[in-house]
């Protein structure tokens, strides 16, 4: 018998068919598909909800590889610091992101974290997770041991600090300055351009030393000479350069943020 007479069988005989036999009916032929349809718009609606309600940045930046310390109340030190910050911006954090992220690790050296992940998956979703929002203008300023603050340093991810500080500022923070070779940088680059950066070994030099630099730049702040840095948040090197993001939209309350914690 074709198929289709079969179902006009089926039908006419469902007609006069009980709840039950109905029911049973039903499960047989549709049940999975109501059920993958309800987890749609199930997941459309939760989809549409985080749209709506997700806020924008004003002021946002991360510290890699740190700790944050908690206060003996079990709140975070660190969001004082931004709850301060929100108040002097005059900021509604009913509606904008005040925040620092200390959740990445990137080359941490613990074998594995409580998830399962290893070291290497760790850093390689940080590394991920980074990039997304310097690529979207959501950061707006990096902070990290000196090792991990480099590897960045080298890509021009950074302001250069003599075009973003006033006088008083550049004066204020010249004891502070963390710097790039920028002829290193670019010998570097060239040497990638060339398939050659597996081979290339590039001139030692000290980030705290513009003296040990042919071209430096000023491209970052160590704050860990800033108390109030310091006693909020643990990071694993001593020195703790902290960057002002080149394609931030908030690089003036950025550098706002830097004044108060040198206050």
């Amino acid at each position: 018998m074709p198929v289709m007479d079969e179902f006009k069988e089926e039908r006419a005989a469902l007609k006069n068919a009980g709840f039950k036999e109905k029911w049973q009916y039903f499960l047989d032929y549709y049940k999975w598909y109501v059920i993958g349809g309800g987890l749609a718009i199930f997941f459309l609606c939760i989809f549409v909800r985080d749209i709506l309600s997700a806020k924008d940045y004003a002021l946002f930046g991360t510290f890699l590889n740190a700790y944050a310390y908690e206060n003996e109340d079990g709140t975070i030190k660190g969001q004082a610091l931004m709850d301060e910050m929100a108040t002097r911006l005059e900021i509604d954090t009913e509606k904008y992101v005040v925040d620092i992220d200390n959740s990445l690790s990137i080359g941490s050296s613990s074998s594995m974290d409580v998830t399962g992940m290893t070291a290497s998956e760790v850093s390689y979703n940080s590394e991920q997770k980074l990039m997304v929002f310097i690529a979207a203008g959501d950061l707006d300023f990096i902070a990290a041991d000196s090792t991990t603050f480099l590897r960045y340093a080298t890509t021009e991810t950074f302001h250069d600090l003599r075009n973003i500080l006033t006088p008083e500022q550049l004066e204020k923070y010249e004891p502070y300055f963390y710097y790039v070779d920028m002829d290193e940088v670019a010998k570097a680059n060239e040497a990638a351009q060339n398939l050659e950066a597996d081979s290339y070994v590039g001139r030692v030099y000290d980030p705290l030393d513009p003296s040990t630099c042919v071209d430096p730049v000023p491209i970052a702040i160590c704050i860990n000479n800033s108390d109030k840095a310091m006693e909020a948040y643990w990071f694993r090197e001593e020195v703790v350069p902290m960057g002002f993001v080149v394609n931030s939209t908030h690089v003036e309350d950025a550098v706002m943020f830097l004044d108060y914690l040198f206050e």
